[in-house]
Order: C-alpha cells, then sequence, then structure tokens
C-alpha cells in the first residue's frame, strides 16, 4: 500500500510538472508574439514619450522571454554573466514607474550614483528586485515613498528596498521567505520565497531587515567574478577597452576614445551615455545635426554614431559636412530600418546598427570598427 501510495504521488508530481513546463511553453510562444508587435510599434512610432514607453516594454518583454525559455530548458541564450550595477538598479526603477506613478508612489535610488561595478547574474537580480519593489509599491501609501538604497562591501552589494507602509506582522516575519504566504490583494505569495531561492542560488542572500514601523528587505548580491580593477571596470571590460585604446593611440596620445552621438531619441542617448560611461568611454551627445557639426572639431572624437532622423533628406551631404569637421571619422549608422544602410550610402558609413539594440552589441561594432580603422 505504502508503494503504491508514493507511485501516485510521483505520478501526480510528473504530471504537475509536464503541465507547468506546458503552461510555461505557452507563456513563451506569447511573449514571442508581444515582443515582435512591440518592435513594430516601436519602429512605427514617431512620438518620443510613446517610444520610451515601448523601448522600456520590449526590453522587459525580451527579459520575460527569457527567464521563461531557461524555465523549460529550450534557451540556448544563457544568462549574460555581468551587468553595471548602475544599469540593472535604475532599469528596475524605471520599469515599476508607472506602476508607482498609477498609485502616487514616489521612487528614489539612495544615493542617485551607484557605484561603478559590475555584478554578476544581472537578469536574476532584475527578478528579485522588480519583485521586491512591486512589492514595496503595492503597501505603500498614496504620495508615501519607495527607496532602494545601494552599497558595496568587498565582493558583495548590498540593495535595500524600503517603503512606507504598514510593516510585516512580527508573526508573518520568519515564514514570509521560506513559503508561499501572501497578504497582497491578487497576490499568490510566490514570489518572495522564490526570490530568496534565486539569491541562495547565486551565492547572495533576500532577508528582512526590518517589519516594522514599514518593510526594509535587504538583497546581497555579488560582484562580477572578473574583479574590478583600480579604475573601477571589470577585466572584460577594461580588456575590450584597451583593444580600442591601442587602435586609437595610433592617432595621438589618448588613454580615452570618445564618442559622438547624434540622437534625438532622449531614452537612447540615456542608454548609450549609461552603457559606455560605465566602460570609461566619453560620450557627447547632440539632438540635432548643426549640433553634431559644431561639436565635431579638431578631430576630438573617434567615432560618430548617428540616427537619420536628425540628418533630414541629404544624408550624403550630411556625412561630408561632418567629416570635412572631423577628418577620417568613421561613422555608424543607428536606424530603426529592417534594411540597414540606405542604398547608395554603403561608403558612407563603417557599420550600422539596428534600433532596438543591446548596448553591449553597440559597443562592441564600436570596438570592431576603431579596430579596423
Amino acid at each position: 500500500m505504502a508503494d503504491e501510495a508514493a507511485f501516485q504521488v510521483g505520478r501526480r508530481v510528473i504530471a504537475a510538472k509536464d503541465d507547468l513546463a506546458a503552461d510555461l511553453h505557452e507563456v513563451s510562444n506569447a511573449l514571442t508574439v508581444v515582443v515582435g508587435w512591440l518592435e513594430v510599434a516601436f519602429e512605427r512610432s514617431q512620438d518620443t514619450a510613446t517610444r520610451d514607453a515601448l523601448q522600456v516594454a520590449l526590453g522587459y518583454a525580451r527579459f520575460g522571454l527569457r527567464v521563461a525559455r531557461r524555465a523549460i530548458g529550450s534557451s540556448i541564450e544563457p544568462e549574460t554573466t555581468s551587468r553595471s550595477l548602475a544599469e540593472v538598479i535604475k532599469g528596475c526603477l524605471l520599469a515599476v514607474k508607472p506602476l508607482a506613478e498609477g498609485r502616487r508612489v514616489r521612487t528614489r535610488l539612495v544615493p542617485e550614483t551607484c557605484p561603478r561595478i559590475m555584478i554578476a547574474a544581472p537578469d536574476s537580480a532584475t527578478q528579485i528586485l522588480v519583485n521586491l519593489l512591486l512589492n514595496a509599491i503595492a503597501f505603500s501609501p498614496e504620495n508615501g515613498e519607495v527607496s532602494a538604497s545601494v552599497s558595496v562591501q568587498g565582493e558583495q552589494v548590498k540593495i535595500e528596498v524600503a517603503d512606507q507602509g504598514p510593516g510585516i506582522d512580527a508573526a508573518r516575519v520568519d515564514s514570509l521567505l521560506e513559503a508561499p504566504d501572501s497578504t497582497r490583494r491578487g497576490g499568490a505569495g510566490i514570489g518572495l520565497a522564490h526570490s530568496r531561492s534565486l539569491a541562495m542560488a547565486h551565492s547572495g542572500t533576500l532577508e528582512i531587515k526590518q517589519h516594522a514601523p514599514s518593510a526594509v528587505f535587504e538583497l546581497t548580491w555579488p560582484v562580477a567574478a572578473e574583479a574590478a580593477d583600480a579604475g573601477g571596470r571589470p577585466a572584460e571590460v577594461d580588456l575590450a577597452v584597451r583593444r580600442v585604446v591601442s587602435a586609437v593611440r595610433a592617432r595621438g596620445a589618448k588613454t580615452q576614445f570618445s564618442v559622438l552621438l547624434l540622437e534625438d531619441d532622449a531614452a537612447i542617448v540615456s542608454l548609450v551615455e549609461l552603457a559606455f560611461g560605465n566602460r570609461g568611454v566619453e560620450v557627447t551627445s547632440a539632438p540635432n545635426f548643426e549640433q553634431a557639426c559644431d561639436r565635431a572639431d579638431n578631430g576630438r572624437f573617434d567615432v560618430a554614431l548617428i540616427d537619420l532622423s536628425p540628418i533630414g533628406a541629404d544624408v550624403a551631404g550630411a556625412v561630408q559636412r561632418l567629416r570635412s569637421r572631423s577628418s577620417g571619422l568613421p561613422i555608424v549608422l543607428i536606424t530603426g530600418s529592417p534594411m540597414g544602410i540606405p542604398n547608395g550610402l554603403e561608403a558612407e558609413f563603417a557599420a550600422w546598427v539596428r534600433k532596438p539594440f543591446e548596448a553591449g552589441e553597440l559597443f562592441e561594432v564600436v570596438c570592431q570598427v576603431l579596430e579596423r580603422s
């Protein structure tokens, strides 16, 4: 009898896993469709605010798709090994901004400038932080505040998420992170327990640092395995920078390379400035072509990244004007067109990157262009 009972339990567990895998497969398919339509909407939209919102939604739809595919073992794309702490934290705060504003809750980062450091397993860290922020917003009173505080202690990053809500009942503190347990309307209570397990799987921790009068959760997360050098950049990123520096030094005694960005989309400007700045690259942006020409003087820039929308119809003429201000300047086109460089202009651009793009992809293209030049 005991063997039969155990057999039946095993069958139910296997059936439950199969059902979960099937559900996650459907979620994966649905997110694939969502990503595709968000890309279409992004390319067709002309409104800057709409494009900004679509870019955030597209990023998190892709993130959700990666998580779903990994969960059912069908992903051929491994989790990104590292990402800057600033990119992860600010991305999470940006993701929950609409919900926070809808509930009239303020969100802020303390301090406003993150330490320049890379963290390991950024997708998993993002999962946990978004969950903590959503919970904090849900329990915050109107006109309340949710804060994310960041500090670095040796090889660990500590991130505290605090709200101004009613706190956690003392009787629930010990069990809240152990098993499904939720008092949030519509909550299943799975998020916090899973977040704790996910943190432990990546050599981190998730704890309740304060339960009253309001709640404070503390996430401890490992710095990326490639330890940062004295300049604050991880060895992997520093190697890429050194590759490019060796190329640009042929044109002058420089220890840092600089980029001119012609782009009228504020979200893309912020993305490039943040991603390249974390790699020690100087980015100077211009929202229109005339300002770009004014700044491209005396060969100051090593590469230019330009979008066609601020230029107008005479692309070839604009490129020549830009080059006349900075002789030999390699130019990379960033475009929403799936066709890439317009016909007849192939010789004007060193490379092209399609929007929306991953910051690391754009950086690698710039490295390749500068090495060739």
